[in-house]
């Protein structure tokens, strides 16, 4: 990755509202916010599948998670230009009316669940499941790394279904599956 083919701008503790023309963006969550800083809200997944840059990566309190478009993504994106073209305008005015001053992140949700995830009604749903959404769901190629010491991969725990971090140097998993 050169300078030229990303672009980083200093935004809001609460809102990135960075141009998303790159091919990579790269972003950050308020540390100081541990417990939503390691999870992507719904803005972060929206932006990514509705703008035209292929790889994003967030960088939160204590991880490091890279998205890619692939081949598979793009039937989503194309799904949600779909829905958007036929739907926006309307959801939007109907938005603005319930919520005059907050009604962007309803909507995103709106469209999000319009290609089939829901969002989970509370965090901690949200942030045990989030890897494998996005992967299953929407089709995005996920990576997600710890930021404290080496980059370490977090994996999949196939018994449990949640995400553990893998061990650089044993190259042995925390959970035994």
């Amino acid at each position: 990755m050169t300078k030229t083919r990303i672009r980083f701008l200093k935004c809001d503790p609460t809102k990135a509202n960075s141009p998303m023309s790159k091919v990579c963006t790269f972003h950050s969550h308020p540390t100081n916010a541990a417990a939503a800083a390691d999870i992507p809200s719904a803005g972060d997944v929206f932006q990514f599948l509705n703008f035209r840059h292929l790889r994003t990566i967030t960088a939160g309190a204590t991880r490091l998670w890279v998205w890619d478009k692939t081949k598979a993504t793009l039937g989503t994106v194309k799904k949600l230009g779909d829905w958007a073209e036929a739907n926006m305008l309307t959801e939007v005015r109907r938005l603005e009316k319930a919520f005059p001053c907050a009604w962007h992140d309803p909507y995103m949700k709106l469209a999000l669940k319009q290609l089939g995830l829901d969002w989970p009604k509370s965090r901690e749903d949200w942030e045990a499941h989030w890897e494998e959404m996005l992967r299953n769901v929407l089709r995005i190629k996920v990576r997600v790394y710890s930021r404290e010491g080496a980059l370490r991969p977090h994996w999949p725990c196939r018994r449990f279904g949640s995400v553990h971090q893998r061990r650089c140097r044993s190259r042995e998993r925390l959970c035994r599956d």
